[in-house]
Order: structure tokens, then sequence, then C-alpha cells
């Protein structure tokens, strides 16, 4: 019943992607038609009700393609020449638009190449059109340019036969010539018909299927070399426009301008230097170009799409969800799905959830992932609003999770459905989960499904986890099995098995390890009892940095408890511990003994108690510069018990000889500073210090004071 409680949350979203995509096609329809529309406007709302999808959508092209006026027409026969995989129900409209207008023409003969590949009525009304010697030469290579999109013999044939007529003329063989080298790639061939022919009859007699292999060996290389070459002029479109928005008086202007522009070239620069100045700090996204971004995310072109997402992300605009909703269920092109889901994550709405769903069953892995990944982002605050629906995406990722078990094209996606789990806090998985963690499975699986333990944080989990850890030969899979056992363990029980990963005797290699090892045993040790915490602190009492940690934590809980007798006696280990670090922290060390020292002077402890500690206190002063402390508390010691007068007395004078040594041995100026200041203070000190003291005192600092001899 869980499981149809959260699946029920999808019914609102679909009825929500209906109506939205109906809102769609009605709002492009309009920008389609409209009398004061530009022609760029009318060619962008023909891609969009193109790339929409929806059968109302289709229908209102078709009408447009069969009643509409001739800018409409030539907006839609452009979108199917643009269009991936368009519709064979545009081949009879736009044969009908044959034989008019050269820009129609132009258009409807590369709208019916691009469908010649999968529909023979496009390829046969194409190649009629083309040898129609009612037709102008110009228009008739129109329609011959267009068949070079075409690899299929029956075409070859037809340009063949062009190429070879003595009673075409030198355009049309030209043409004919110049479509066969790019249907094939041969671009080095001889420039005539009589070559070609030789190449069609050496080749006519393979079977279809081995023929097309065979050109497509040479087209494919071609066309990398084109798309190479439109790359390299993008990126050097790209230089040019950056270097004059930077120039820009107005770059909010400038940007505005590109994003405006007729040429997607143009507006994807634009969506991205949004994104870099942005991520720059030149400058903010004003609220005219987050509004423009948002229109842009239904863009027709598909690398729009992708630019505007990316930068939509980065800037984490929440204005632009419901739009990147509506787009993410019409969306085709895979990059652009990738993109959106990443930019929903960012924004962080569950209401986004039952969009990314279905993804998870893309037939791209790359968007599969993305969506998993998406999902993990929002699983918590989907948990914390509906359980039942985090129960059913938990569901849907673990069965996604199992078809792809053992696939190794597939890994990613595997790993992102179990770390997906984390939060979402379905316990049913935890063992099931603990099996993925047998050496048998991939490390990244292994290291997936630690990721989700730990977020199950399930105690029952802690041993598997444990026994991982000390098996396990992959650092990055011991770092994920460390903060799982962060989040599952306890430090009774896994206390010795991190201590071995830090430990000065440790085999441990990785610097990672080691330091994530610490860090974890640090932050069990608040769910350590008092009785295993003081064994630990002894056991560490010759590596201060660690015992400092576990003495930290004793004295909280015998301050929680009120055990004052222990805590102490803890307060006097940790002053002690500040001391031995590396640097020692003398300071601290101080503030430490003198809690310990008032705490057992106000129980009127004997001297063997409170000496050592007068002792310790005293020398932390002096050696964390507290020269005016160390001389008050010095005077209050000596007034309650007159025999710490050598105690005291002595610890001054050794303090103030060794500055006095580091300034003349070293030229400290900052020691001899600091010899005179104690000395001062020293001397002010009521009751005073002996005279013994007091001449010594008098002696170092007229060494001090002596002007150094002349060199």
């Amino acid at each position: 019943m869980a499981i149809v409680a959260g699946l029920a949350a999808l019914l609102p979203a679909r009825a929500v992607i209906a109506q939205t995509a109906a809102t769609q096609s009605i709002s492009q329809s309009a920008n389609l038609t409209a009398p004061e529309a530009s022609q760029a406007d009318r060619d962008e709302a023909a891609r969009r009700l193109l790339a929409n999808g929806q059968p109302d959508a289709t229908l209102t092209l078709l009408a447009a393609l069969r009643d509409g006026g001739h800018d409409t027409q030539l907006a839609v026969a452009r979108a199917v020449a643009d269009s991936p995989a368009p519709d064979p129900q545009f081949v009879e409209p736009l044969a009908n638009l044959l034989g008019g207008d050269r820009n129609l023409d132009e258009a409807a003969t590369r709208a019916l190449g691009r469908l010649g590949s999968a529909s023979p009525a496009a390829r046969q009304q194409l190649l009629d059109f083309a040898r129609d010697a009612r037709q102008t030469p110009g228009l008739r290579a129109l329609g011959i340019h267009a068949a070079a999109a075409i690899v299929d013999k029956s075409v070859a044939a037809a340009l063949v036969g062009l190429a070879t007529d003595d009673r075409e003329s030198a355009t049309i063989q030209n043409a004919a010539v110049d479509a066969l080298a790019d249907l094939t790639g041969l671009t080095d061939m001889p420039r005539t018909g009589a070559a070609w022919k030789s190449w069609y009859d050496a080749n006519a007699a393979k079977p279809d299927d081995r023929w097309k292999l065979m050109v497509y060996a040479t087209r494919d290389p071609h066309l990398d070399e084109i798309a190479q070459r439109q790359a390299r002029l993008v990126g050097g479109l790209y230089a040019v426009l950056n270097d004059a928005y930077q120039a820009a008086a107005d770059k909010n202007a400038a940007v505005l301008r590109y994003l405006a522009s007729a040429e997607p070239e143009v507006r994807a620069v634009g969506a991205r230097l949004v994104r870099e100045s942005f991520l720059s700090g030149v400058a903010l996204p004003t609220d005219a170009q987050k509004q423009r971004l948002t229109e842009l995310i239904g863009d027709s072109d598909s690398q729009v799409r992708v630019e505007v997402a990316q930068t939509l992300k980065t800037i984490n605009y929440s204005g632009a969800l419901d739009a990147m909703m509506a787009q993410l269920p019409l969306e085709r092109d895979p990059d652009v799905k990738i993109a959106l889901a990443g930019a929903l994550a960012q924004i962080g709405d569950i209401r986004a959830v039952p969009l990314l769903r279905p993804l998870l069953n893309d037939p791209s892995p790359a968007v599969a992932r993305a969506a998993a990944e998406a999902l993990r982002a929002l699983g918590a605050a989907l948990y914390k609003a509906d359980p039942n629906a985090a129960h059913a995406l938990a569901v849907q990722l673990w069965q996604l999770y199992q078809r792809q078990a053992g696939d190794p094209a597939t890994a990613d996606l595997q790993a992102a459905c179990i770390e997906a789990l984390a939060p979402l806090h379905e316990s049913s998985l935890a063992q099931p989960l603990v099996r993925l963690l047998d050496p048998d499975q991939s490390d990244r699986v292994r290291s997936a499904a630690l990721r989700a333990l730990g977020g199950l944080g399930d105690p029952n989990t802690d041993d598997a986890i444990n026994k991982l850890l000390t098996e396990e030969p992959e650092p990055s899979v011991r770092l994920d099995a460390l903060d799982a056992l962060a989040k599952t363990g306890s430090f009774g029980t896994d206390a010795d098995a991190l201590y071995s990963f830090f430990s000065p005797k440790s085999n441990e290699q990785d610097p990672q390890v080691r330091d994530k090892a610490w860090q974890v045993f640090e932050a069990l040790l608040p769910s350590a009892s008092k009785e295993v915490l003081s064994d630990w602190e002894k056991r560490l009492a010759h590596e201060p940095e660690h015992r400092l940690a576990v003495l930290l934590v004793l004295n909280g809980k015998y301050q929680q408890d009120h055990n004052l007798d222990d805590l102490a006696s803890t307060e006097e280990n940790t002053g002690d511990t500040y001391t031995k670090l590396n640097p020692p922290d003398e300071a601290q060390a101080a503030r430490y003994f003198r809690r310990a020292l008032d705490y057992w002077q106000s129980q009127n402890a004997d001297n063997v108690t409170t000496d050592s500690l007068v002792s310790e206190l005293m020398n932390a002063l002096l050696k964390s510069g507290q020269y005016a402390d160390a001389a008050k508390f010095a005077g209050v010691t000596i007034s309650r018990s007159p025999a710490q007068q050598q105690t005291m007395g002595s610890l001054i004078v050794q303090q103030a000889d060794a500055l006095r040594e580091a300034a003349q041995t070293n030229s400290d100026a900052a020691a001899r500073a600091d010899a005179l200041r104690l000395i001062d203070e020293a001397m002010k000190m009521k009751p005073p210090l002996l005279d013994s003291y007091q001449d010594d005192l008098r002696n170092i600092q007229s060494q001090l004071l002596q002007k150094p001899p002349p060199q």
C-alpha cells in the first residue's frame, strides 16, 4: 500500500505535464501565425512546436504547411529541415510547396532530404523535383543538393544519371557531382560524371546494407571534419563575442542582445557569459537576464538549452523551476536532460521528483544516472515531506540497480542508484546493501553501498562495515567505509579498528585514510563510557594530540555527572597534555591547571596534591608570557604558604635567565623585552620575593640593559 501511495503522487504531475504541453502548443501556435511576428519569431515558434512532440502541435504544423501564409509555411519547412527525426506526415504538404518560391523550395527540399532517409515517399518527391525539366536549373539544384543527405543507392544512381546526362545543363551536372561528393564524403574524386559513373558501377552489385556501410566509412570522417570545423568557428565566435562583452560599457545590455539573437550560437554564448560573469564575480544576473534565460529553456536549439540549464543551475534561479519542469518531459536531447536534472537538483524543490523519476528509465545510461544523482539531492526533503513517496522511489532505484547489476557499461548508473538510496531511510534495504560489500563486487559498487549504509545509519550494519574496513585493499573504499562507520558505529565497538589505522605503529600508507580514521575516532568519542575513555587516555599517554581529544570528552562527562574529584584529576592531565603538544599550548595548560588547583584548594586538599599543581601552573603562566598573572599567582601562593618562596622565586629567575640567554645569544629583541617585563612584574610582587631572588633578577636586568660592545 505504501508503494501505491507513493506512486499516486505521480498522477497529478502527469496531468500538469499534459496541460503544460498543451499550453506551450497554444502559445507557440500564436507566435507562429501572429501577423506582427517577425520571420525569426515564426521560425523559433515552429521549431519549438516540432520539439513539443505532442499530437496537437504536429496537427498545428501540418495545418500551417497546407493553409498558412508564405512566412508561416517557410517557418515550418525550416523547422522540419532542422529536426533530427521529423514525422513522415510532413512529406506530402512539403512536396506541395515545391516549384513556387525559391525560399520555400530551399526549405522544403532540405526538409524532404531530412525525411528521405526513413521515407521512400520523401526520396521520390525530392528526386522527381530534381529531374523536373519544367523547373529552372537553379531550383532543381536545390533538390539535388538536398538529396546528398540521403545515403541510399537509388539516390546515388539518380545523381549519377544527372551528372552523366549530356542533355542536362552544366548547372545540373555540376550540382549532381557536388551532391555525390557530399553524399559519400569522397571529396577527392575527379569532378566529372564519368568518374562517378565508374565508382557507382564498381559498387552497384553490393547489397544495399553493404553499400551503405561502404559509403558511411568515407562519409563519416568527412562529416566529422565538417563538425570540427564548425566547432572551431563556434569557439572563435565565443572569443569575439566575449571580447566585445568585456569591452562593453553596459554589459547587461550586451548580454541581453546576445540572448535575443536570431542565431542559436550567439544565444548560447549569451547564456554562457551570464554564467561565467556570475562565477567570476564580474556581474550578477539581472532580472531581465533571468527572465530571458527562463524563456530560452524551451529554445529550439539543443546547445542553447544546455547552456541555459547549466547557467540556471549555477545561479540557482528558482524562478525558472516551472519552466524547467514543463520542458523536462518534452525534452529529447540527452545532454539537455542531464543539464535540466542538475539544475532541478540545485533548486531543491521536491515538486521535480515525479518529473525526474521517469528519467531513471531513459535509454541513455548517462541521463538515468543524472536523474539518480538529482533524486539523491532531493531525497532528504522528499522523505521529510512524504515517506510513502520516498519508499516508492527507493524501490524503483533498487529495482533499476538490480536490472543493471553486473553490466560494466552501466557501473556509474548502478552506483548512482545505490547512492541515491542514502537519504531515503529505506531500512528494508540494509541487509541487501550489506551483501554488496562482498569483495567480488566492483570498487564503485562497494563504495556506493557504503555511502547508502551510512545514510541509513543502521547500527546493525556496523559489524559488516568494520569487517570490510579491516580487509579492504582499495584506499578510496576504506575512506567510504570510515565515513559509514561514523554514522553507524560506536566507540566501544570500533575504536580498536580505527586506532589501527592512525596509531604510530599503523601500516596504513594512505595519509587520507589515516586522517579520516582519526576524525571518525574523535567523532565517536562522545558515545564511549567514562570507564572506556579513562582507559584510552592512559593508553594514549605518549600521543598527546590524540590523548587530548579523549581527555576533553572525559572532562565533559565528569562535569555533566558532577564528579568533581575525577574532573580535577583529568583537568590536571589535560593541562599536562597541552604542554606536550608540538608546539605546546602553555596558555591552555595554565587554564586547566588553574581549574584543578582551585578545586583542590577549595576542598582543603593536602600539600602533596596541590604542590605539583602549583609548580605546573606557575611554569605554564611563565612560558605562555602571562607575566602579570604569574607574579600575582606567585604572591598569592607565597602568602598562603611562605614555604613556596623557593619554588616561585626559582621558577621566575629560571624563566628570566632563559629569556636573557635567548636575547643575547640570538639577538632576540622580543625575548629581551619579555625578560625585562617579567623582571618588572616580579619586582612589584606583594609579598616580595626573597632578597636573593631579587638580586638575581637585578643582575639579569643589568646584563640586558648593557650596551653591546662595538663590533
